[in-house]
């Protein structure tokens, strides 16, 4: 399963790419190919959709949509996309992404709500995580949760700092409210186990809390929905002031080393993984390759190679009036390759080179005024026909002469009614 959310290759390349890959370990190795004719990735709802990738996350919202005001797409396909409920226009800004690209800019004056999410926590260990930039840091801010007075008895609330905090009856369970370095883009993770509640931040532990009441979570009830860049009341002192994206959330307490392997992948993909260099070939999946040219005085010489994963080479080349030569070199997996070559007066070479392990070849030479030999046939073959010297049996009608020239004269052009378009010996 892929989810392609920026896929730039020319120019300034950019991409950023989401896979789920079941069997994914230290020296696997993963390949990416585009073509310009399937332009458009899986279908979100298909086996290798977007979809698929997060099927282990309850909602995922990449917030990179731009001048959407506050609509986010959740990812998973379950739903829990946003609406801005609170304040004026959410622009977006590139300063401090973590992927260099774009991600909404709070300030103190919007707020997001993940639609009917209310009870996706409910009774269930979590992971919530996301990156921010802040430029306000504070235990009294809300970057993700759904505590909405002081009156709510089933709420979990991950703040603008490294505290996260769960109330599933009458005792609230927090780590520690240390606040996050303003100006600085973060990765953090709050996670619960049933045991713990635990912060991360950029892949490392900071904050546990192993004296838990709620061990068996929350029940919040309908109508509390999880919300984005606020906390408590609403009020503007409680909203996010700075950039919040690709917030996450599932019902699964992650490791520790998955949680770092996140934040290495993600952070610098380039230390993560070693990548090759994007190689561009303007060419679709499958190619159908046609050439067709008239028969020339003297000689014609035609080359395809085509590249690709399945190909079909055709090559039609009238006789020419003394020697023609086509050749047809694919590297596909699949490979069919045609070379019909009309009779020539004097030579015919062609050759058909296919490596694979699967292929067809066929090759035509039509019987020439004189004749071709020396045709081989082999795997990745190459077919050759050369008429070099031989006993000229053609008829002289020119100055009243009627009969065959022999001796074996060496003729290398055609007598025809006293012209003559070619070299005598």
């Amino acid at each position: 399963p892929v989810q392609i959310v920026t896929f730039v290759t020319g120019g300034t390349p950019s991409v950023v790419v989401w896979l789920l890959s079941p069997t994914l370990a230290v020296g696997s190795t993963v390949y990416i190919e585009a073509d310009t004719v399937a332009t458009t990735q899986p279908p979100a709802g298909s086996t290798y959709g977007s979809e698929a990738v997060w099927s282990s996350r309850v909602a995922v919202l990449h917030m990179n949509e731009a001048s959407t005001n506050g609509v986010f797409y959740d990812s998973t396909g379950n739903g829990y996309s946003t609406t801005k409920t609170s304040g004026g226009t959410l622009n977006t800004v590139t300063s401090g992404h973590p992927f260099n690209g774009t991600w909404p800019n709070f300030t103190q004056n919007q707020a997001l709500t993940l639609t009917g999410s209310a009870q996706i926590l409910n009774s269930s260990n979590f992971t919530i995580s996301h990156w921010v930039n802040v430029d306000i840091s504070s235990s009294a801010d809300g970057a993700f949760g759904n505590r909405y007075s002081s009156d709510d008895t089933q709420w979990i609330q991950q703040n603008v700092s490294e505290k996260v905090s769960l109330k599933g009856a009458t005792t609230e369970d927090s780590t520690a409210p240390a606040d996050h370095s303003t100006g600085v883009t973060l990765l953090v993770h709050s996670v619960f186990n049933g045991s713990s509640l635990i912060s991360y931040i950029n892949g490392v532990e900071v904050s546990r809390d192993s004296s838990i009441t709620n061990t068996s979570g929350i029940t919040t009830p309908p109508g509390r929905d999880y919300r984005i860049a606020t906390y408590y009341d609403d009020a503007v002192v409680r909203r996010l002031d700075g950039r919040l994206a690709y917030q996450q959330v599932s019902t699964d307490a992650r490791s520790q080393d998955a949680i770092t392997a996140e934040y290495n992948n993600q952070s610098n993909p380039s230390a993560f993984a070693s990548t090759s260099a994007w190689e561009e070939q303007d060419a679709g999946i499958t190619a159908v390759v046609a050439i067709t040219t008239p028969a020339p005085i003297f000689a014609v010489g035609i080359a395809v190679t085509t590249p690709l994963l399945t190909a079909i080479v055709d090559i039609d080349i009238s006789a020419p009036t003394f020697s023609v030569m086509a050749t047809a070199t694919t590297s596909a997996n699949e490979a069919v390759a045609n070379i019909s070559i009309g009779a020539p007066e004097f030579s015919a070479i062609g050759s058909a080179t296919l490596p694979m392990a699967t292929a067809s070849i066929t090759l035509s030479l039509p019987a020439p005024i004189f004749r071709v030999t020396n045709i081989p046939v082999s795997y990745s073959a190459i077919f050759t026909g050369i008429v070099k010297s031989y006993e000229f049996t053609g008829i002289v009608k020119s100055n009243a002469f009627t009969g065959i020239i022999n001796d074996k004269q060496t003729f290398t052009g055609i007598k025809k009614a006293a012209s003559f378009l070619g070299v005598e010996k």
